[in-house]
């Protein structure tokens, strides 16, 4: 069964699938985590704000990587800059992701658009 890639990231995934080892559903979902970092707090849906949440979960050399380099090659011409200043790795526990984004919120409390805590969290394995 194909599945269902919606939109244009749907379309994107759908047109750089082939020349990939990796499953398009997991690039597909690591763009759609992508885009709702980027948008996360300027976009409402019925008062929420749309967040998707992704795990590219499999053993040791089946593509999660990737899937997540195929997704930043196909995210980078639309919201490039958001992935380069707000990726972030290398939290251990969940205080030290409440640390950081704290950090974030203190360090960009004062700008003119407001504070912004939007974060793209990758752990690898």
């Amino acid at each position: 069964m194909k599945p269902v890639l919606y939109g244009p990231i749907g379309r994107a995934v759908e047109e750089i699938s082939p020349h990939t080892e990796t499953d398009p559903v997991g690039i597909y979902a690591a763009c759609l985590s992508m885009w709702s970092a980027a948008i996360g707090g300027t976009v409402r849906v019925n008062r929420r704000t749309p967040l998707v949440w992704t795990a590219l979960v499999g053993r040791t050399g089946l593509g999660k990587g990737v899937a997540y380099g195929a997704a930043e090659h196909v995210m980078s011409p639309a919201i490039g800059r958001f992935l380069e200043t707000h990726t972030v790795s290398g939290l251990t526990s969940g205080a030290s992701m409440v640390n950081h984004l704290w950090q974030q919120q203190q360090a960009t409390e004062e700008m003119e658009s407001g504070r912004d805590v939007r974060t793209l969290v990758v752990e690898e394995e």
